[in-house]
């Protein structure tokens, strides 16, 4: 390997430089602190029935239309997470709505499908 020239600036330069770095290094750690009251949200209720009638009818239902529209629309299909919200904000319950819309996306691969298999009370045309 070559030899190659290192830092030629006198030691007094160096370490000149060196404590002024240090000097803005201690001004620029001065910092204050501020307290921030946490947001607390309100838990979803998960717990609880279903106020409708047939609600995995009611489900899948739901998820295929959304899955229509999206289609008819041209945009991506809605995501696993906001059909799950949907079905909430129309009275099933958190854990039916969690497990009927997957049973609906593994029946209709991802809604690609017209599922063999509906719930009871419930045909799609």
């Amino acid at each position: 390997m070559k030899n190659r020239k290192r830092n030629s600036a006198p030691a007094a330069e160096i370490s000149a430089e060196t404590e002024a770095q240090a000097a803005s290094d201690e001004q620029a750690a001065v910092a204050t602190l501020a307290t921030i009251e946490p947001v607390v949200k309100e838990p979803v209720n998960r717990k609880g029935k279903s106020t409708t009638d047939s609600p995995v009818a009611r489900v899948w239902l739901t998820c295929h239309n959304m899955i229509a529209a999206a289609a008819t629309a041209g945009t991506p299909a809605p995501s696993r997470k906001h059909m799950v919200a949907t079905c909430i904000e129309n009275g099933i319950a958190f854990y039916t709505a969690r497990t009927q819309v997957q049973a609906y996306l593994k029946a209709s691969k991802g809604g690609t499908i017209v599922p063999e298999k509906l719930p009871k009370g419930l045909s799609i045309q």
